[in-house]
């Protein structure tokens, strides 16, 4: 205050100066609350940039640093539900599910809410093993943010997870047309579909989601595998052929099984030959694509080559019933009764209630002349199943089971 203002207070009247200096007080608490005001701004501010180079620190892998600069974002601004969420993912990144607990127990203490923040939590409850929470907080994030594809999909996802697939379904279905058709949708009604044996709304599915998703490699796939478990060999190779051929060496070992396996059931020999020497190449300890090799050969009568592969199989897996019954049925196609014997042997030590070992035994002890032993086998095939439908030998459709067979039967 001046001089000349002290001199004017002294002129006033005595109520006029008391009104004067309680004006003057009153502007002490004002321009302290401004102050703080002025701070929790910049501070929000500050929270901001932090929370932005979190961010960036998380995207590129650095879910640590993520945490520390997220932790410093809280730290300067404890009201904003943003910050705890990526604290949260950052916890939960480096798989420390109780601090990221202790983040989110934080964040509800003071009243905090957001459709991040429920979905967060719901990713948390999921990593602890706890379904029926995690769907509750998927749910949740659902209703405060409609418009979001990933909270649908998880509370989706965690629907099955619970025993709840027709629920998860029919949320899919309600909402195909609220957003944009990417193919994650598609995808998502395909393998619920799978798992409710409706084989035909999954294969729909994929061949709507495969364009959306510009042909992704691991949808191809995943199609091209469902063809194939459901017998539709010729489409299976169509679709997984591209595919296989595309990735040379990098191609799943799946999508080689499954390619090389439709290329045996669509007699296109020479083919699957080709496909499994260009793995086998690669992976020579691949015991199934040997097994689908021998398969091939067996097919062409090419028996030699055939039990060449078959013995690989052997020596990769001991306990392999199918490679032992190809050894036995193509030593027994070379007129070599000893060593279809052995095979037999060993293959009845590992799957005694394989029927087709013992009325191909049969017919090996018969032609050597020990009947009384080969009709115990017959018989005992005959007990254990007349159609020799066993799961040993899915080499052979119905009618080379039967024409197997009736070479095994005695005329």
């Amino acid at each position: 205050m001046t001089q000349n203002q002290r001199l004017n207070l002294v002129q006033l009247p005595l109520s006029a100066v008391l009104t004067v200096l309680l004006l003057a007080g009153c502007q002490t608490p004002s321009h302290k609350e401004h102050k703080i005001q002025a701070e929790q701004n910049w501070n929000h501010v500050r929270s901001q940039i932090k929370y932005k180079l979190a961010i960036q620190q998380f995207e590129a892998g650095q879910a640590e640093a993520a945490a520390t600069t997220a932790e410093e974002a809280i730290g300067l601004d404890p009201t904003a539900a943003e910050n705890y969420v990526l604290l949260i993912k950052s916890l939960l990144e480096q798989g420390n599910l109780g601090a990221a607990d202790r983040v989110l127990e934080a964040a509800q203490n003071k009243q905090l809410d957001s459709a991040d923040l429920s979905y967060a939590a719901g990713m948390l409850a999921e990593r602890a093993g706890d379904a029926e929470s995690a769907v509750e907080w998927y749910r949740r994030a659902c209703h405060a943010d409609p418009a979001q594809l990933d909270y649908m999909v998880a509370y989706a996802e965690t629907l099955v997870m619970v025993s709840q697939p027709d629920e998860a379904r029919q949320l899919v279905l309600e909402n195909m047309d609220r957003f944009d058709r990417d193919g994650t949708l598609d995808i998502l009604l395909a393998e619920i579909s799978m798992l409710l044996g409706d084989d035909h709304i999954a294969l729909v599915s994929y061949r709507q989601a495969l364009p959306l998703l510009e042909n992704d490699p691991q949808v191809v796939e995943e199609f091209g595998q469902l063809l194939f478990q459901k017998g539709r060999y010729a489409e299976a190779v169509s679709v997984l052929d591209p595919l296989v051929a595309g990735q040379g060496s990098k191609a799943s070992a799946a999508a080689v099984r499954a390619l090389t396996a439709s290329l045996v059931e669509v007699e296109r020999f020479d083919a699957a030959l080709i496909a499994c020497g260009d793995w086998l190449a690669n992976h020579p300890e691949d015991s199934e694509v040997w097994l689908i090799k021998s398969r091939a050969l067996l097919a062409m009568d090419i028996t030699a080559a055939a039990i060449h592969s078959a013995k690989t199989v052997v020596r990769i897996d001991p306990n392999r019933a199918e490679a032992h019954l190809i050894q036995a049925y193509c030593h027994w196609k070379q007129n070599d009764p000893e060593s279809a014997r052995s095979s037999l042997d060993r293959l009845i030590n590992i799957a005694p209630q394989d029927a087709l070992a013992h009325r191909l035994l049969a017919q090996v002890l018969s032609g050597a002349g020990e009947t009384v032993l080969a009709q115990q086998h017959r018989s005992l095939a005959d007990s254990i199943d007349q159609n020799l439908a066993t799961p040993s030998t899915p080499m052979y459709d119905q009618d080379e089971q039967a024409e197997l067979t009736s070479e095994l039967t005695p005329q």
